[in-house]
């Protein structure tokens, strides 16, 4: 988006307090009053002058003062009562032209009276110098020429010029792709100019847009060239002044961004309508303010030498370099404080991580405690669960422990508790271990929870019954141990157990 509109000298400023007429409607009632049939005797031949010095500013393109249209309309009708007058007075082969001088007059009291004057002749009359607000004010006043009959017979078709119905030009649209037009016109540069050329232009490959924002960015001027394929003019300065060593020279030393465009694609015609360019080849500095946006510092029109443009941008530059200190300045104090906020952000984000590292640790910590006091607790009720459990078994066993009298081969085990406490029993060899796992549990100085082991050679005996050994397991599990798999329980002939024998019993408790 163009960011400046340079109107320049003929900018026409219109009062707040005007009543504001819209142009369309301007254009219709002008067209209905030049097809008019009474209106067809009194043709007004004006010359609309639409150079650059009588142009429609940006301004007078949209509105149009209520006392303009007053004026207008006043004219047209004057002029239309003064042919009236004319035709039944004079014959129609004296009829030459109408004056409306008259009309003019009896707006401001100054001129004859409306209608006295029979003699029909050329006045000189233009609307750009009567009504600058729409037509400009560099217009000069054009004499018309004598109207014929021959002329009044076209009349209806034709605007009070002789020419078409003036429309004012529309503004081009924004191109979709303006980058395809820069790639373009990039590469006609290079294909036409570059070659053989000592010193090129590297212009700025990106859309005008992209380069006003790249401006912004680094703090550097922008030159902006239109060119004109049709214009030998165009063609003239690429190759003499923009190939030329001095240009080269300066945008190098100056670090300035270059960037052009054709004036044929609608990135050129864009770009030319915003910056109100009506001559090629065209060229502006532009510089960058600390409002972001750009304003054009110098505009060059037609072909100037290497040297005289060189002159011409330096200028531009010494005007521009206060500005650009400035806005680098700004630029420095925003980015110093910028990165202060960062830092002060990064400390204030670094402190509040470690805060919340300590906090997130106390509240684990408090968490884990949580957790392995209720654990400790269920460990506890499980393994006094286990213990009662145990305490039942016990009781029955005891009172279905009898002493039979041994007979055969026997074996005497001498059993040894933890506590240093210890007791012999004779066993027959071919009874079963469990018998020993009965006499070893039923003794007071037994722990709850206890393994087997033989004296010489070291091994465990694996004489438990299956429901110890599940309450076993799952203490050992509790306290982190591994258990052992469950064995049936044997004899002693089975185990290798004969004679005497030692066996100790081990505590599994924590």
């Amino acid at each position: 988006m163009v960011n400046e509109r340079s109107t320049g000298s003929d900018a026409v400023d219109v009062p707040a307090s005007a009543q504001v007429i819209d142009q369309s409607t301007l254009n219709r009632d002008l067209e209905a009053l030049h097809t008019a049939p009474s209106f067809q005797s009194a043709v007004l031949a004006v010359d609309l002058d639409l150079t650059q010095n009588d142009s429609i500013t940006s301004k007078s393109a949209d509105l149009v003062t209520a006392n303009d249209w007053d004026v207008l309309t006043a004219v047209l009708t004057e002029a239309q009562r003064i042919s009236s007058e004319s035709m039944l007075r004079t014959p129609p082969e004296e009829f030459d032209a109408v004056d409306v001088r008259t009309a003019i007059s009896s707006m401001n009291g100054t001129g004859e009276r409306a209608g006295e004057t029979t003699g029909l002749m050329s006045t000189d009359f233009s609307l750009s110098s009567m009504f600058p607000s729409i037509f400009g004010r560099g217009a000069t006043a054009q004499t018309t020429r004598p109207v014929t009959r021959r002329d009044t017979r076209s009349a209806s078709t034709r605007s009070p010029s002789g020419n078409a119905a003036f429309r004012i030009p529309e503004a081009p649209k924004k191109p979709k792709d303006a980058r395809r037009d820069i790639v373009r016109f990039r590469s006609d540069y290079a294909n036409k100019f570059a070659i053989g050329s000592q010193h090129t232009v590297n212009f700025f490959s990106g859309s005008y847009d992209d380069a006003q924002r790249e401006a912004k960015s680094l703090i550097r001027l922008l030159i902006v060239f239109i060119h004109d394929p049709n214009s030998q003019d165009s063609t003239r300065l690429i190759h003499e002044t923009l190939n030329s060593r001095e240009f080269d020279t300066f945008v190098s030393n100056n670090h300035l961004i270059v960037w052009g465009v054709a004036s044929d694609s609608e990135e050129g015609k864009y770009v030319a309508y915003n910056l109100h360019v009506y001559k090629f080849p065209f060229m502006s500095v532009m510089c960058p303010r600390a409002d972001n946006r750009m304003f054009s510092v110098r505009r060059i029109t037609g072909f100037v030498a290497a040297k005289d443009l060189v002159e011409k941008l330096q200028k531009a530059v010494d005007v521009t370099r206060s500005e650009l200190k400035e806005l680098q300045e700004q630029r420095s104090k925003l980015i110093a404080d910028r990165q202060i906020k960062e830092q002060q952000e990064r400390e204030y984000r670094e402190s509040a991580e470690r805060d919340k590292r300590k906090m997130l640790a106390a509240k684990k910590a408090r968490q884990e405690k949580l957790e392995a006091e209720e654990k400790e607790r269920r460990r506890i009720s499980d393994t006094e669960s286990r213990r009662k459990a145990i305490a039942a078994e016990r009781e029955k066993l005891r009172l279905q422990i009898t002493k039979p009298p041994v007979t055969g081969e026997i074996v005497n085990v001498q059993i040894r508790f933890p506590s240093g406490a210890k007791f012999s029993r004779k066993f027959a060899v071919d009874d079963t271990l469990e018998e020993l796992f009965v006499a070893i549990i039923c003794h007071e100085k037994c722990p709850d929870f206890f393994t087997v082991a033989s004296g010489f050679p070291r091994c465990q005996i694996h004489c438990a019954p299956e429901w110890y050994h599940s309450l076993l397991s799952q203490q050992l599990a509790a306290d982190g141990a591994t258990p052992s798999a469950f064995r049936p329980a044997g004899s002693f002939r089975e185990a290798g157990l004969r004679r005497a024998v030692a066996v100790f019993v081990n505590n599994c408790e924590t």
